[in-house]
């Protein structure tokens, strides 16, 4: 979560707030964004795999599950790709039923 909230994610090094309470506002709306980045991304690998996660776990080399993106960066790219297209985002809740990803 770390870096989801630096450069790789939010950024928010670059906020350039100082005043408590507007860093605690901050840090509230990114929480919620890192959820919905969270649960866009489990979303997305339940619905869109990719082709190496599509195989059987006992099946797929070692450097294929390092070159996995991470469910926030999935996420957050489906995210942004939604906003430019207009497109109505995933459902938020619904991927927490399952652990198949």
């Amino acid at each position: 979560m770390f870096s989801d909230l630096k450069r790789r994610g939010f950024a928010l090094e670059d906020s350039q707030l100082r005043k408590a309470d507007r860093i605690e506002r901050l840090l509230l709306g990114l929480a919620i964004a890192i959820y919905w980045a969270v649960s866009t991304g489990m979303w997305d690998c339940e619905t869109n795999p990719l082709a190496a996660e599509a195989k059987a776990p006992d099946c797929q080399p070692v450097r294929c599950l390092r070159s996995r993106l991470s469910f926030f960066t999935r996420g957050l790219r489906r995210l942004k790709t939604c906003i430019a297209s207009a497109l109505t985002p995933p459902p938020l809740w619904g991927v927490w039923r399952t652990d198949s990803c």
